[in-house]
């Protein structure tokens, strides 16, 4: 017997019970409230339902990828106006037709709007989803073909029951809606938490923790974000079907802000990023709209507001999200601090990589340089940078810098603050555009390439300043940067983990650099020295021919620098190094060549000794005269 594979299998047996026991109770809950419920209320329970599924088409773009969006009810319009339309216009009661339909044309208005809204961000996201959503409620209004039945501003009146066939009988009834809606309720959950264990959804919450980091990477980062909209606006055009079949009528305000506004809330008093929170925000809203406009409609508004007040002010992860760690536990929920990045796979989760050792606790080798061959001044250029100038305002930062960096070469650059060392570091990785020159890589211009580009071309780079995906572990930073240079493997809907090569690769990664066994801690909690070697397994994980690094030993002890720098002795010739350093052990250490700037120029280039031995340079940056001993 085999007992490893065994507890292995026992292991995965009880993640998958316990990822599958919060949406069986779910199912228990809805099968058996409509015996506990009156009519009138299983209906308000349908429509809370309904509401449910788009919230948590909300909190995919808000609590999952950072999407801030107050036009959101635009595809819920989007799907009540059709399925309304396909009743009342073209006699077609068919469910199946009419949620056919929705998703085809969400998906048409959820692309159309989502290459306008996503060109800005922040505020300005905010204001444009906005105007969107009043462009929707313009448009049902005022367009005569939305308004078969009555004028424009009425809507769309008698949407009748929908068939569960594809003809015209047999109708539901309003108890058989409400399990139709449970179920479409329950798979929606289901088909969101899927979405966001594939490598696309590990992505939008990359994304959502740090878009710089995520373009470092390789990812088009707007991509990203444009597929989760469309996804999101989908699943709304789903909802407004049902809701439709609901109310029996479409009106233009199903488009407002309103109710984006309302849908919002949900998300934010449920909890973002949880899922489970905006379902139950729905259900508190829906009730509580019901029970409070049946006594004193008045004060709904001024209810809404408060709850609003308290969340925002005392309950940011979401009221029942914090009730309910305070109840039952915080194990409960994931809170949107973590979102699923936070949550570390089991070990049975994560596929074997059988190549990197014998045992958990055995350090992979170090990679060797092919064939043991030591580099013999390079071949054709890697990296070259031609009269590359840039101003900010009437400020120069750089001064027509060229430099040329041969394969395998180690090129360091050093100079004191202000030299323009980072800034040349920002133009060679696509982050900034320079003002006057070119850079090539490998040959090719890529001065008009954006920084993923330039990543997937071979380009990996490590931050002056750490910039890691705080709320994600270890494990998600690697794999992550793992994926980002082949982006193409986050458009397919297999399960992250069962990925067996990316896995492999960051196991050996994280093993060589001595974080393996830090693999379930989130980055935020690292030890400084920790998070600035997980920087450096960040740049290498995608395989880079051109290693980009800034600071690599700013604020490490000496034996952390002194680790560094091992390790990047250890590094095959295969991969070019340009450093940028203040550490003149490290620079010595490791480069073949040095490259010295001030004031925005290149003032010496030569081998280590050369600069060393330079008498301007000694004067100028090592704080030493003619004659003074070396360091």
């Amino acid at each position: 017997m085999n007992v490893g594979r065994d507890d292995g299998l026992s292991t995965r047996v009880k993640s998958l019970a316990r990822a599958a026991a919060p949406v069986l109770v779910i199912c228990v809950a809805l099968a058996i409230l409509p015996a506990l419920l009156p009519e009138y209320l299983r209906d308000v329970m349908t429509k809370a339902l309904i509401y449910g599924i788009f919230a948590m088409s909300l909190d995919l773009l808000l609590g999952y990828t950072g999407l801030f969006s107050l036009g959101h009810a635009v595809f819920l319009g989007v799907g009540a106006y059709t399925a309304g339309m396909l009743i009342v216009r073209w006699n077609e009661p068919s469910l199946w037709i009419g949620l056919g339909a929705a998703a085809a044309v969400g998906t048409v208005v959820a692309a159309a709007f989502g290459v306008l809204a996503l060109r800005v961000r922040g505020v300005y996201f905010l204001l444009v989803t906005f105007a969107l959503g009043q462009l929707g409620v313009a448009a049902a209004r005022n367009w005569e073909f939305l308004s078969p039945i009555g004028s424009g501003t009425q809507g769309i009146i008698g949407i009748g029951l929908p068939s569960i066939s594809l003809s015209s009988s047999p109708v539901l009834d309003p108890s058989q809606l409400y399990f139709v809606v449970a179920v479409a309720a329950v798979l929606s959950l289901i088909a969101f938490r899927h979405l966001l264990a594939t490598p696309l959804g590990y992505a939008a919450q990359g994304v959502r923790e740090g878009e710089p980091r995520m373009r470092a990477f390789g990812f088009n980062t707007w991509t990203v974000r444009y597929r989760i909209y469309i996804i999101g606006g989908v699943f709304a055009a789903l909802a407004g079907v049902f809701l439709s079949y609901s109310d029996g009528i479409a009106v233009p305000d199903t488009f407002g802000v309103d109710v984006s506004t309302l849908v919002l809330l949900m998300v934010l008093i449920g909890g973002a990023g949880t899922l489970y929170g905006p379902l139950m925000g729905a259900v508190l809203l829906v009730f509580g709209e019901y029970y409070v406009s049946t006594e004193a409609p008045e004060r709904w508004p001024l209810i809404l507001g408060a709850l609003f007040v308290i969340t925002t002010m005392f309950a940011r992860q979401g009221i029942i999200v914090r009730a309910t760690q305070l109840w039952i536990g915080r194990r409960v929920f994931r809170s949107s601090r973590g979102g699923v990045l936070a949550q570390p796979f089991s070990d049975a989760d994560r596929q074997p990589a059988e190549h990197v050792g014998e045992s958990p606790g055995e350090a992979a080798p170090a990679p060797a340089a092919p064939n043991g061959v030591v580099w013999d001044g390079g071949g054709r250029d890697v990296l070259a940078v031609e009269g590359v100038s840039k101003t900010f305002g009437g400020v120069t930062a750089l001064r027509d810098v060229t430099l040329n960096v041969a394969s395998g070469e180690r090129l360091a650059i050093i100079g004191t603050n202000g030299a323009g060392k980072s800034t040349l570091f920002k133009i060679i990785a696509g982050d900034l555009p320079p003002t006057d020159g070119r850079v090539s890589l490998f040959g090719r211009d890529i001065t008009a390439l954006p920084a993923h580009r330039r990543a997937q071309l071979g380009i990996g780079r490590s931050f002056q300043v750490t910039s890691l995906l705080a709320r994600a572990t270890v494990w998600m930073n690697a794999w992550l940067a793992v994926q980002g240079g082949q982006e193409w493997r986050i458009h397919g809907f297999r399960r992250a983990d069962r990925q067996a090569e990316a896995a492999a690769r960051v196991e050996a990664l994280l093993k060589e650099w001595g974080l393996w066994e830090l693999r379930d801690v989130v980055a935020a909690e690292l030890a400084y020295g920790e998070q600035r070697r997980l920087e450096v397994v960040a740049a290498l994980a995608s395989e880079p021919r051109l290693l980009l690094m800034d600071e690599p030993t700013a604020g490490q002890t000496m034996e952390e620098s002194q680790a560094l720098a091992r390790h990047l002795r250890r590094l095959p010739r295969s991969v070019t190094i340009v450093v940028i350093a203040h550490d003149m052990d490290l620079v010595f250490s490791i480069a073949d060549r040095v490259v010295v700037m001030h004031e925005g120029r290149v003032v010496a280039v030569g081998a280590g000794d050369e600069i060393r031995d330079n008498p301007e340079v000694q004067e100028s940056y090592m704080g030493m005269t003619a004659g003074s001993p070396k360091p």
